[in-house]
Protein backbone atom coordinates (compact mmCIF):
# COMPACT_ATOMS: atom_id res chain seq x y z
CA UNK A 1 0.00 0.00 0.00
CA UNK A 2 2.88 2.40 0.73
CA UNK A 3 4.13 2.13 -2.86
CA UNK A 4 0.83 3.00 -4.53
CA UNK A 5 1.86 6.68 -4.61
CA UNK A 6 5.13 5.80 -6.37
CA UNK A 7 3.26 3.73 -8.93
CA UNK A 8 0.77 6.54 -9.49
CA UNK A 9 3.50 9.12 -10.19
CA UNK A 10 5.31 6.70 -12.52
CA UNK A 11 2.07 5.87 -14.33
CA UNK A 12 1.14 9.52 -14.96
CA UNK A 13 4.68 10.30 -16.18
CA UNK A 14 4.52 7.28 -18.52
CA UNK A 15 1.11 8.29 -19.88
CA UNK A 16 2.31 11.86 -20.46
CA UNK A 17 5.42 10.60 -22.26
CA UNK A 18 3.46 8.04 -24.28
CA UNK A 19 0.96 10.55 -25.67
CA UNK A 20 3.49 13.32 -26.23
CA UNK A 21 3.86 14.24 -29.90
CA UNK A 22 7.28 15.81 -29.42
CA UNK A 23 9.38 13.82 -26.93
CA UNK A 24 12.81 15.27 -27.72
CA UNK A 25 12.39 18.67 -25.97
CA UNK A 26 11.27 17.03 -22.70
CA UNK A 27 13.50 18.37 -19.92
CA UNK A 28 14.04 15.31 -17.72
CA UNK A 29 15.91 17.42 -15.15
CA UNK A 30 12.71 19.41 -14.65
CA UNK A 31 10.63 16.24 -14.31
CA UNK A 32 13.03 14.70 -11.78
CA UNK A 33 13.27 18.01 -9.87
CA UNK A 34 9.48 18.30 -9.62
CA UNK A 35 9.06 14.70 -8.43
CA UNK A 36 11.91 15.09 -5.93
CA UNK A 37 10.23 18.17 -4.43
CA UNK A 38 7.05 16.15 -3.93
CA UNK A 39 8.91 13.34 -2.16
CA UNK A 40 10.79 15.79 0.06
CA UNK A 41 7.54 17.43 1.20
CA UNK A 42 5.95 14.00 1.70
CA UNK A 43 8.90 12.87 3.84
CA UNK A 44 8.63 16.03 5.96
CA UNK A 45 4.91 15.62 6.61
CA UNK A 46 4.62 11.82 6.85
CA UNK A 47 8.05 10.90 8.21
CA UNK A 48 9.15 10.50 11.82
CA UNK A 49 12.40 11.44 13.51
CA UNK A 50 15.32 11.95 11.13
CA UNK A 51 13.19 10.93 8.13
CA UNK A 52 11.22 14.14 8.69
CA UNK A 53 13.99 16.36 10.10
CA UNK A 54 16.61 15.82 7.36
CA UNK A 55 14.41 16.81 4.36
CA UNK A 56 12.90 19.62 6.44
CA UNK A 57 16.41 20.96 7.08
CA UNK A 58 17.14 20.80 3.33
CA UNK A 59 13.93 22.72 2.66
CA UNK A 60 14.72 25.29 5.35
CA UNK A 61 18.30 25.67 4.14
CA UNK A 62 17.16 26.24 0.54
CA UNK A 63 14.85 29.08 1.62
CA UNK A 64 17.55 30.60 3.85
CA UNK A 65 20.10 30.32 1.04
CA UNK A 66 17.74 32.09 -1.37
CA UNK A 67 17.18 34.98 1.05
CA UNK A 68 20.91 35.39 1.72
CA UNK A 69 21.68 35.16 -1.99
CA UNK A 70 19.29 38.00 -2.77
CA UNK A 71 20.49 40.12 0.15
CA UNK A 72 24.26 39.54 0.23
CA UNK A 73 25.79 36.95 -2.08
CA UNK A 74 24.43 38.19 -5.40
CA UNK A 75 25.75 41.71 -4.79
CA UNK A 76 29.22 40.29 -4.17
CA UNK A 77 29.09 38.00 -7.25
CA UNK A 78 29.88 35.06 -5.01
CA UNK A 79 30.50 31.60 -6.46
CA UNK A 80 27.50 29.26 -6.08
CA UNK A 81 29.51 26.68 -4.09
CA UNK A 82 30.89 29.32 -1.75
CA UNK A 83 27.44 30.88 -1.27
CA UNK A 84 25.96 27.44 -0.52
CA UNK A 85 28.59 26.73 2.15
CA UNK A 86 28.29 30.26 3.62
CA UNK A 87 24.49 30.03 3.82
CA UNK A 88 24.74 26.59 5.42
CA UNK A 89 27.12 27.90 8.10
CA UNK A 90 25.04 31.01 8.83
CA UNK A 91 21.82 28.99 9.01
CA UNK A 92 23.48 26.46 11.33
CA UNK A 93 24.63 29.29 13.62
CA UNK A 94 21.07 30.62 13.95
CA UNK A 95 19.76 27.08 14.55
CA UNK A 96 22.37 26.40 17.25
CA UNK A 97 21.69 29.69 19.06
CA UNK A 98 17.95 29.02 19.01
CA UNK A 99 18.46 25.43 20.20
CA UNK A 100 20.72 26.49 23.07
CA UNK A 101 18.08 28.95 24.29
CA UNK A 102 15.83 26.02 25.18
CA UNK A 103 12.20 25.24 24.44
CA UNK A 104 10.35 28.15 26.07
CA UNK A 105 12.91 30.84 25.19
CA UNK A 106 13.16 29.66 21.57
CA UNK A 107 9.37 29.66 21.26
CA UNK A 108 9.27 33.22 22.60
CA UNK A 109 11.99 34.27 20.15
CA UNK A 110 10.08 32.69 17.27
CA UNK A 111 6.90 34.53 18.25
CA UNK A 112 8.71 37.88 18.48
CA UNK A 113 10.43 37.53 15.10
CA UNK A 114 7.24 36.24 13.47
CA UNK A 115 5.09 39.14 14.71
CA UNK A 116 7.77 41.66 13.74
CA UNK A 117 7.82 40.08 10.29
CA UNK A 118 4.03 40.49 10.02
CA UNK A 119 4.00 44.07 11.34
CA UNK A 120 6.82 45.29 9.12
CA UNK A 121 5.26 43.50 6.15
CA UNK A 122 1.88 45.15 6.69
CA UNK A 123 3.55 48.57 7.05
CA UNK A 124 5.51 48.13 3.82
CA UNK A 125 2.51 46.85 1.85
CA UNK A 126 0.47 49.80 3.13
CA UNK A 127 3.16 52.24 1.98
CA UNK A 128 3.40 50.53 -1.41
CA UNK A 129 -0.37 50.82 -1.84
CA UNK A 130 0.07 54.61 -1.58
CA UNK A 131 2.99 54.57 -4.01
CA UNK A 132 5.63 55.06 -1.31
CA UNK A 133 8.40 52.96 0.14
CA UNK A 134 11.26 53.18 2.64
CA UNK A 135 14.74 52.16 1.48
CA UNK A 136 15.39 50.63 4.88
CA UNK A 137 12.70 48.04 4.12
CA UNK A 138 14.19 47.00 0.75
CA UNK A 139 15.52 43.68 2.01
CA UNK A 140 13.45 43.33 5.19
CA UNK A 141 11.67 40.22 3.93
CA UNK A 142 14.96 38.51 3.02
CA UNK A 143 16.53 39.24 6.42
CA UNK A 144 13.41 38.12 8.28
CA UNK A 145 13.01 35.08 6.02
CA UNK A 146 16.55 33.91 6.73
CA UNK A 147 16.18 34.40 10.49
CA UNK A 148 12.79 32.69 10.58
CA UNK A 149 14.17 29.62 8.78
CA UNK A 150 16.91 29.08 11.36
CA UNK A 151 14.71 29.94 14.34
CA UNK A 152 11.90 27.60 13.24
CA UNK A 153 14.23 24.62 12.83
CA UNK A 154 16.08 25.40 16.08
CA UNK A 155 12.77 25.68 17.91
CA UNK A 156 11.68 22.26 16.62
CA UNK A 157 14.93 20.69 17.83
CA UNK A 158 14.68 22.42 21.22
CA UNK A 159 11.16 21.08 21.72
CA UNK A 160 11.89 17.59 20.36
CA UNK A 161 9.59 17.97 17.37
CA UNK A 162 9.86 17.37 13.62
CA UNK A 163 8.75 18.92 10.35
CA UNK A 164 5.51 16.97 10.59
CA UNK A 165 4.69 18.86 13.81
CA UNK A 166 5.42 22.18 12.07
CA UNK A 167 2.99 21.45 9.26
CA UNK A 168 0.54 20.11 11.83
CA UNK A 169 0.51 23.51 13.54
CA UNK A 170 -0.08 25.19 10.18
CA UNK A 171 -2.92 22.77 9.44
CA UNK A 172 -4.56 23.47 12.81
CA UNK A 173 -4.26 27.23 12.19
CA UNK A 174 -5.94 26.89 8.79
CA UNK A 175 -8.72 24.77 10.29
CA UNK A 176 -9.30 27.35 13.03
CA UNK A 177 -9.33 30.12 10.41
CA UNK A 178 -11.93 28.34 8.25
CA UNK A 179 -14.21 28.02 11.28
CA UNK A 180 -15.03 31.69 10.77
CA UNK A 181 -16.74 30.59 7.55
CA UNK A 182 -18.90 28.23 9.62
CA UNK A 183 -20.01 31.12 11.82
CA UNK A 184 -21.01 33.10 8.74
CA UNK A 185 -22.82 30.13 7.23
CA UNK A 186 -24.74 29.53 10.45
CA UNK A 187 -25.71 33.20 10.61
CA UNK A 188 -27.03 33.26 7.03
CA UNK A 189 -28.56 29.78 6.60
CA UNK A 190 -29.41 28.94 10.20
CA UNK A 191 -30.62 25.37 10.75
CA UNK A 192 -30.08 24.52 7.09
CA UNK A 193 -26.33 24.94 7.59
CA UNK A 194 -26.02 23.45 11.07
CA UNK A 195 -27.58 20.20 9.86
CA UNK A 196 -30.82 20.38 11.80
CA UNK A 197 -32.70 19.77 8.54
CA UNK A 198 -30.09 17.60 6.86
CA UNK A 199 -26.59 18.16 5.53
CA UNK A 200 -26.47 20.10 2.27
CA UNK A 201 -23.17 19.63 0.42
CA UNK A 202 -23.32 22.69 -1.83
CA UNK A 203 -24.05 25.00 1.10
CA UNK A 204 -21.31 23.59 3.32
CA UNK A 205 -18.63 23.69 0.62
CA UNK A 206 -19.93 26.90 -0.95
CA UNK A 207 -19.70 28.87 2.28
CA UNK A 208 -16.06 27.89 2.83
CA UNK A 209 -15.22 28.60 -0.82
CA UNK A 210 -16.82 32.04 -0.83
CA UNK A 211 -15.16 32.91 2.46
CA UNK A 212 -11.70 31.95 1.15
CA UNK A 213 -12.23 33.77 -2.15
CA UNK A 214 -13.28 36.91 -0.28
CA UNK A 215 -10.24 36.68 2.00
CA UNK A 216 -7.84 36.24 -0.92
CA UNK A 217 -9.53 39.14 -2.70
CA UNK A 218 -9.00 41.29 0.39
CA UNK A 219 -5.31 40.40 0.52
CA UNK A 220 -4.98 41.13 -3.18
CA UNK A 221 -6.67 44.50 -2.88
CA UNK A 222 -4.12 45.70 -0.32
CA UNK A 223 -1.23 44.21 -2.30
CA UNK A 224 -0.22 41.52 0.19
CA UNK A 225 -1.19 38.51 -1.93
CA UNK A 226 0.70 40.00 -4.86
CA UNK A 227 3.89 40.20 -2.77
CA UNK A 228 3.46 36.61 -1.54
CA UNK A 229 2.97 35.25 -5.06
CA UNK A 230 5.91 37.23 -6.46
CA UNK A 231 8.20 36.04 -3.63
CA UNK A 232 7.30 32.36 -4.17
CA UNK A 233 7.66 32.70 -7.95
CA UNK A 234 11.12 34.25 -7.57
CA UNK A 235 12.18 31.46 -5.19
CA UNK A 236 11.02 28.78 -7.65
CA UNK A 237 12.88 30.52 -10.49
CA UNK A 238 16.05 30.81 -8.36
CA UNK A 239 15.80 27.17 -7.30
CA UNK A 240 15.46 25.95 -10.89
CA UNK A 241 18.44 27.99 -12.04
CA UNK A 242 20.53 26.67 -9.16
CA UNK A 243 19.68 23.09 -10.12
CA UNK A 244 20.85 23.74 -13.67
CA UNK A 245 17.31 23.53 -15.04
CA UNK A 246 16.19 25.84 -17.80
CA UNK A 247 13.73 28.07 -15.91
CA UNK A 248 10.29 28.98 -17.08
CA UNK A 249 9.63 32.52 -18.18
CA UNK A 250 8.64 35.02 -15.50
CA UNK A 251 5.06 35.00 -16.82
CA UNK A 252 4.79 31.19 -16.74
CA UNK A 253 6.22 30.94 -13.21
CA UNK A 254 3.93 33.71 -11.97
CA UNK A 255 0.78 32.13 -13.39
CA UNK A 256 1.74 28.66 -12.11
CA UNK A 257 2.27 29.92 -8.55
CA UNK A 258 -0.76 32.20 -8.50
CA UNK A 259 -3.06 29.36 -9.59
CA UNK A 260 -2.59 27.71 -6.17
CA UNK A 261 -4.13 30.37 -3.88
CA UNK A 262 -6.12 32.33 -6.45
CA UNK A 263 -7.19 29.75 -9.01
CA UNK A 264 -5.98 32.18 -11.64
CA UNK A 265 -4.88 29.96 -14.48
CA UNK A 266 -4.67 32.81 -16.98
CA UNK A 267 -2.33 35.53 -18.13
CA UNK A 268 -4.56 38.35 -16.86
CA UNK A 269 -2.85 38.09 -13.49
CA UNK A 270 0.41 39.37 -14.95
CA UNK A 271 -1.02 42.84 -15.47
CA UNK A 272 -2.07 43.27 -11.85
CA UNK A 273 0.88 41.46 -10.18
Amino acid sequence: MQFIGFLGVALFCFIGFLFSKNKKPIDWKLVIWGIAMQFIIAAIILGKGLISLVPFFIWIWAIAWYNLDVFIFRAKNMNIVVSAIASLILTAIVICITYLLGGEASSLLLSIVWYLFIIVGVVRVTLLSFGKDIKLYKYWSNIAGFLLCGIIFGNLLANGKTGADFFGVIGDAITAFLKFASLGGEFIFGKLYTGAVGWVFIIDVGVATIFFIAFVGLLESVGLMNQIIISIARFVDWNMRGMGIKPLSGAETLVAISSIPMGGDNLLLIKTI
